[in-house]
């Protein structure tokens, strides 16, 4: 029996919370009420066995995500929402982790497990892997978010395996030579091979793509694992890890997957050693307290299961429109951006449409801060961007910002050319009373 949980909510009474072998909870209204709802839901329930009876009473059984079918559904004064236990949702072959892995180009989907977000994953993957002996470190680059770089520098397994950073040019473009030297560098440190290579697919500060063919010939070629986090760029650039031979994934669910915020997961290669960053409860063999070859469980505790619903619809409006639309569609407003910007005296803009494929760029003003372009563009054109380093400082040293930090522009799908011809005004306005200008 699939363990599924029903809130019906009486339109004058308390909550009844009916559960499926774990017993029954009753809060104010009669057992009788069970057979108006096995009645009403009777299209969606299938043969219910002997041993799925409770207090003399059968539970309907409601199969897989046909729950959806009946939310919102108001009956005789009862309005029946659907509740999802995670390991039915998971065992589901259409019920969210094929669609994700479809989206990222993951075949194996029964690896992906949800996290509250990147960071809870970043920390989970980068501070459980085995790295071999002890000297063996992990190759990053500087164009990684502070998700990355701050468990390598804080993390003490990393004391044991030291963190070489792989430099960028402006643009935040990571080149084979600059992965060459940065090898050199771990060798001539430690006197043996790193076991690791991170990589930030799209910079979230400049928008540059990495060339993934490239990245995977050069850590194929080492005998590195590989590690992408593709929190900039799922759902809005293809993302194809099988073919980059990625051993682990990161994504986040709150940026162009649509999701909420605190949601997010990882893959990681069936076969690596990957020690949990947390322990605790799973609704599975209960009696088990250590865990030994390797068995572990990533998905622990009471999981968000509305955010986790939320985010898969995301991905699935994704599919639906498909992420070469989305790209081209981003794009055309990015090409936009930057022949405009490019047109106005006074705008520094860093990387270039030919260059930066992302949904996001950097540039400045000159004779103003980036928190103050951003103050006025907020408070006098009601048109919202960030401005620092956002939370990825070490690509700033490359670009020469590292103290003042840029203004971040960033689209979506949603965006409209009126919003992208709004801004361009708006920038041009304030590049013109910086000169003096009418």
């Amino acid at each position: 029996m699939l363990l599924q949980k029903l809130f019906v909510q009486l339109q004058n009474g308390p909550a009844l919370v009916f559960i499926g072998q774990d017993g029954l909870e009753r809060h104010g209204r009669e057992l009788a009420l069970l057979h108006r709802l096995q009645k009403q839901l009777q299209p969606l329930v299938g043969e219910v066995g002997e041993d799925e009876k409770l207090t003399g009473e059968i539970l309907p059984v409601i199969k897989g995500l046909e729950a959806a079918k009946i939310a919102s559904q108001r009956a005789d004064g009862i309005e029946i929402l659907p509740f999802f236990h995670y390991a039915d949702l998971r065992a589901q072959p259409h019920g969210g982790h094929a669609e994700l892995g479809k989206l990222l180009g993951i075949h194996a989907h029964d690896r992906i497990f949800f996290t509250s977000g990147a960071t809870e994953s970043l920390n989970t993957v980068l501070c459980g892997l085995d790295y071999g002996e002890e000297g063996r470190g992990i190759l990053a680059t500087q164009t990684e978010h502070n998700s990355v770089l701050r468990p390598l520098m804080n993390q003490p397994v990393f004391k044991k395996h030291p963190v070489t950073i792989i430099s960028c040019l402006e643009n935040g473009a990571v080149t084979r030579k600059a992965l060459e030297k940065g090898l050199e560098e771990a060798l001539e440190n430690t006197g043996k091979n790193p076991s690791a290579l991170i990589v930030n697919h799209c910079s979230n500060v400049t928008g540059y793509v990495q060339d993934m063919k490239l990245i995977g010939n050069f850590v194929r070629e080492n005998n590195l694992l590989l590690l992408v986090d593709v929190s900039q760029s799922a759902g809005c650039i293809p993302v194809d890890a099988d073919s980059w031979r990625a051993d682990g994934v990161i994504f986040t669910g709150h940026k162009s997957l649509l999701g909420i915020q605190g949601t997010g997961g990882f893959f990681i290669r069936k076969g690596l050693e990957l020690k949990p960053l947390k322990y605790g409860g799973t609704g599975r063999n209960s009696q088990q307290l250590t865990y030994e070859d390797g068995d572990y469980e990533y998905e622990v505790g009471t999981q968000n299961l509305p955010g986790i619903r939320a985010l898969l619809a995301g991905v699935e409006f994704v599919l639906e429109t498909g992420v070469d639309r989305i790209q081209e569609k981003e794009e055309r407003m990015m090409k936009l951006l930057y022949e405009g910007l490019g047109k106005i005296p006074g705008v520094q803009i860093y990387g270039s449409f030919a260059e930066c494929k992302g949904p996001v760029m950097s540039l400045n003003f000159q004779g103003l801060k980036a928190s103050d372009v951003a103050y006025i563009l907020e408070n006098g054109y009601e048109i919202t961007v960030r401005a620092g380093l956002h939370c990825s400082p070490l690509i700033h040293e490359a670009m020469g910002t590292k103290n003042s930090g840029t203004v971040r522009v960033s689209v979506s799908w949603f965006t409209k050319e009126e919003e992208i011809l709004a801004f361009l005004e708006a920038a041009g306005q304030i590049a013109a009373s910086l000169r003096g200008a009418d």
